[in-house]
């Protein structure tokens, strides 16, 4: 029997909602319900959708939306059984994508997967290279690693260290990456993700979804799958457009 689309809509927010849930370590199992106490971590599905960093905030703001109608399907008297309430079609597929989405999301080294491993820089090798990839490549900015941890160099940064200088000869031939670094500005900001990182984890941390106490940052380095191995991909803002087309929105 074919499911009608108050069935189908009910079933996705239901998905969507235990996902969340999941994801955020909240809703204890039926058991453990039943021997709920004040302290327990079980909140509402409105306040899942606040602290998701998971969805795009126009999902989110949809599913709040969503969420008034899942009250009338579930809570209006039911004529012989079958909801009142039946959402239209175009609601039905909107929220199964979102669904859908947050289930398999895509990963950011499938969603780039066309691009080369960075080239990652030690903090005092000398300009040249950076300088010679910007000029083979094209590249504005590259990783630089710095102990257990990665910065970004930013062709910005040279321009800035070398603006006072121009007049002196072979400076950039004595300069070192870790000399410039100290002319980047606070948005040269690099963020290490893990292999496993999503393609919505990508967009909220460049969009500042993630967090309002700090500057969205410039690039994100995919570590590589093993602790010492080289990192994956480098991903710029510049590669928004090709992230927000594999969310097909």
């Amino acid at each position: 029997m074919t499911e009608s689309n108050a069935e189908r809509f009910l079933e996705a927010f239901a998905d969507i909602e235990e996902k969340l849930a999941q994801q955020q370590n909240r809703r204890k199992s039926e058991q453990q319900q039943k021997r709920r106490n004040f302290g327990d971590d079980w909140v509402p599905f409105w306040k899942l959708l606040e602290e998701s960093t998971t969805l795009l905030k126009s999902h989110k703001d949809r599913l709040r939306q969503y969420a008034k109608l899942r009250n009338s399907i579930v809570h209006v008297k039911r004529s012989e059984g079958v909801p009142i309430a039946d959402p239209r079609e175009d609601v039905v597929r909107d929220i199964e994508k979102i669904r859908n989405l947050l289930l398999k999301p895509p990963r950011l080294v499938e969603a780039l997967s066309g691009h080369e491993p960075p080239q990652v820089f030690e903090m005092d090798d000398s300009i040249n290279a950076f300088l010679s990839l910007v000029v083979e490549r094209s590249y504005s900015q590259a990783p630089v690693r710095d102990g257990g941890s990665y910065r970004l160099v930013t062709t910005n940064a040279v321009a800035r260290y070398l603006a006072p200088s121009l007049i002196e000869d072979d400076i950039v031939e004595t300069a070192t990456i870790r000399e410039v670094l100290e002319f980047a500005e606070d948005g040269d900001r690099l963020e290490t993700l893990s292999p496993t990182a999503t393609v919505l984890e990508a967009i909220n941390l460049f969009s500042g979804e993630t967090s309002t106490r700090v500057e969205p940052p410039s690039a994100l380095l995919v570590l590589g799958t093993r602790q010492k191995s080289a990192p994956q991909l480098l991903c710029s803002r510049a590669d928004l457009s090709t992230l927000y087309a594999q969310l097909n929105i």
